[in-house]
């Protein structure tokens, strides 16, 4: 129970410093729209990225890849949980995360830009299936912990880095009236869709079929070449 401790002690530390920064300030009615009209809100983005092919192609690819990255962390973290115990599983999980991360702000820092000036925007949302499918190839061929470690490690790294930024770019043509409720249709609302095809996927193959660590890492593969065609289609 001390991470919970831990955890609820930084939780009350974030509020605090919210409280502190926004002492002193009151909010801003929203300006009007440029023509008068209200501001586009949830329901009115959400039919703009239906009817917008751009937009609806980053939803698809958005619902997808958090399908996809649902499946490798169940895979990761049965594999890591299988032979474990309690202090060594928070232990591995510790080191896990404190690696991932700071590959992650290295890759950010160092390399990040020059990959997106050189592969463009749709090539560098779709190193994220890219890379995923190529881990998980290797996950597939060596059936142990360490690769599916590996595997879900490198769909974190380049999730937070190069797709990330890669991604956000895709909002550039949109008019600033529309892009924050546009993105959290699609940074939320699919990406929690995501979520849910993902976890029904993983529900399936473990009902379903026999070898489930072998299953879940096909559907990872077909999931990601999916992923990564749409990707392209950006």
């Amino acid at each position: 129970y001390a991470i919970l401790l831990v955890l609820a002690a930084l939780q009350l530390t974030c509020a605090g410093a919210l409280q502190l920064f926004a002492r002193g300030t009151a909010p801003r009615p929203a300006p009007p729209h440029a023509n008068g009209e209200p501001r586009p809100g949830m329901w009115s983005s959400l039919g703009t990225v239906t009817r917008t092919p751009l937009l609806r192609t980053a939803a698809a690819v958005v619902v997808l890849s958090a399908a996809g990255a649902g499946i490798i962390d169940y895979i990761f973290k049965a594999d890591i949980s299988s032979g474990a115990s309690k202090d060594d599983l928070l232990r591995a999980l510790a080191v896990f995360y404190t690696i991932t991360n700071v590959i992650t702000a290295l890759v950010q820092i160092a390399v990040c830009g020059p990959i997106i000036s050189r592969l463009g925007v749709p090539r560098s949302v779709a190193t994220l299936p890219a890379t995923v499918t190529a881990f998980g190839i290797a996950a597939a061929a060596i059936p142990c912990p360490i690769t599916s470690a590996i595997a879900r490690g490198a769909e974190l790294v380049t999730r937070n880095s190069v797709y990330r930024a890669g991604y956000e770019l895709l909002y550039a043509p949109l008019p600033e009236d529309h892009k924050r409720p546009t993105k959290v249709v699609i940074d939320v609302g699919a990406d929690k869709l995501g979520d849910i095809v993902g976890a029904q996927i993983v529900g399936a193959v473990i009902y379903l079929v026999v070898d489930d660590r072998a299953g879940l890492l096909v559907a990872t593969l077909v999931v990601s070449i999916v992923t990564l065609w749409w990707a392209l289609r950006l």
